[in-house]
């Protein structure tokens, strides 16, 4: 039987009585979407049932065990605790690598610089653009600042002998936020620059040299007012990978490879409070993902039987969305891209108006129609309405009308109601359904099967405190 056709996830409902729903590898790889406002049950109805059975999918095979990306956004330690539970009672303890303030690992946002030099430093310069928020108004300005942060990194790992994250954010910050071209540092950089003998380059790395110092010649001859758009666009970038979480989370410890889930199968946690540190959470996580895309996209071809399956789950997407269609890290390019690399994503949101504050509407339109699997829980939004009824179509609804007698009955006569029977089509699931969903209950389209009668979906919790207790003493 084709792997594909496998059965990976079966989330099974309290009603209707005896129905679940079943979910195959090749609905897997189509991406799934959970949507629902606060407390509707995204997470404990459809996130940890799926993320439980996809880490239990080949558990004991090295070669095809799945490897998962989760970003927690809100590290409170539930999923965490959850996490170590699925991977215990999986039999993949060791698979398991936690990324946050606390433990000692790290992401290594310079990962293309030190694989591949230069050359690596704009697969650096886009994830950090990325992080930015999008509109299709601004596209000028977006693609231009992205060139900029291009070559603040260039400059700086040209002129420097030693490179160290906090140096890096040092040397952005006085380039692009405090840019004078009377500094006497900045002047002497250049001037080595300038005075370096191109016989000392490779003639790939002379061409990035010689555009280095042609970016900064236009950077310095800016007008002021151009300048100072995009050093505003640059203060919140800056600002985040200043903080303190920042420097923990890119560059304390050990650091953990997207390699490590595409190649070896592990399960990769990255927990960073979105609420107490929005801006570091909104960076860590779309470099996280954007890493991960990157890994998956290196893969030349699919073989059916033989690629493990990589997915990221993001609880939050519209903190880490991206858009826009010129950068591979957007998720409307590698959505469409991914899949036939053995890549998924499994996300959920609360509705539609984060994604178009975050990317845009036409990026979020675009980003959406990548998602074979919805769920729609309970939620009030308008937009997250009109694609329910959509995508779900008509039903058909019989009406029996009878007619009216014009005179009454008497004692010798009974007139009785003729009665007939009249078909119509209505919508499956009318404009307002969603809002009137009770708690645990959703729609569902898996692939092209409609589940077009509520769904109560059966929940799965993290372990309380005892059970985290006994589960650390096993570890």
């Amino acid at each position: 039987m084709d792997n594909l056709e496998e059965t990976i996830v079966e989330l099974s409902c309290y009603e209707p009585a005896g129905q679940s729903v079943p979910i195959t590898e090749a609905d897997i790889l189509g991406h799934t979407l959970v949507t629902g406002g606060s407390g509707s049950g995204k997470t404990t109805r459809v996130i940890y049932p799926m993320l439980r059975q996809i880490t239990e999918h080949r558990a004991s095979d090295p070669l095809l065990k799945s490897g998962l990306c989760v970003l927690d956004t809100k590290a409170d330690g539930e999923v965490e605790a959850f996490l170590q539970k699925a991977c215990l009672e999986a039999g993949r303890k060791d698979d398991l690598h936690v990324v946050d303030c606390y433990t000692g690992g790290c992401i290594d946002l310079l990962y293309p610089y030190r694989k591949e030099g230069l050359k690596g430093l704009k697969a650096v310069a886009d994830l950090l653009s990325s992080s930015t928020p999008t509109s299709e108004a601004n596209r000028y300005w977006e693609i231009t600042f992205s060139s900029l942060i291009l070559l603040a990194l260039r400059f700086y790992h040209l002129t420097e002998d030693d490179h160290s994250y906090d140096d890096m954010v040092d040397f952005m910050r006085r380039y692009l936020l405090q840019f004078d071209l009377m500094n006497p540092v900045l002047k002497m950089k250049m001037r080595e620059l300038l005075e370096s003998n191109e016989a000392d380059y490779e003639p790939e790395i002379n061409d990035i040299v010689n555009e280095t110092i042609a970016a900064h010649k236009m950077w310095s001859i800016l007008d002021v007012r151009t300048r100072s758009i995009f050093q505003s666009m640059a203060a919140p970038l800056i600002e985040g990978l200043s903080n303190p979480t920042a420097r923990k989370i890119f560059s304390e410890g050990p650091p953990f490879d997207m390699d490590m889930i595409t190649v070896d199968g592990a399960v990769v946690l990255l927990s960073v409070d979105a609420i107490q540190d929005p801006e570091v959470a909104a960076l860590a996580t779309t470099v996280a993902k954007g890493q991960l895309y990157e890994r998956i996209l290196e893969r030349k071809f699919r073989e059916k039987v033989s690629h493990r399956i990589a997915g990221l789950v993001a609880d939050d997407w519209p903190l880490c969305a991206t858009g826009g269609i010129n950068s591979r890290y957007s998720d409307v390019s590698a959505l469409s891209m991914i899949r036939s690399r053995g890549g998924f994503v499994l996300a959920a949101t609360q509705g539609t108006a984060a994604l178009d504050l975050r990317i845009g509407v036409n990026s979020r339109r675009a980003a959406m129609s990548n998602f074979a699997n919805l769920f729609f829980l309970r939620g009030r939004d308008a937009e997250l309405d009109a694609y329910a009824a959509a995508y779900f179509g008509e039903k058909r609804r019989v009406h029996v009308d009878r007619t009216v007698n014009d005179r009454p009955s008497s004692a010798t006569r009974k007139d009785y109601p003729i009665l007939y029977e009249r078909e119509t089509f209505v919508p499956a699931v009318p404009v307002g359904s969603l809002a009137r969903l009770p708690l645990g209950e959703a729609y569902a389209l898996i692939g092209g099967d409609i589940y077009a009668q509520p769904l109560c979906l059966v929940p799965e919790y993290a372990p309380q405190q005892k059970q985290e207790e006994d589960n650390e003493q096993i570890l």
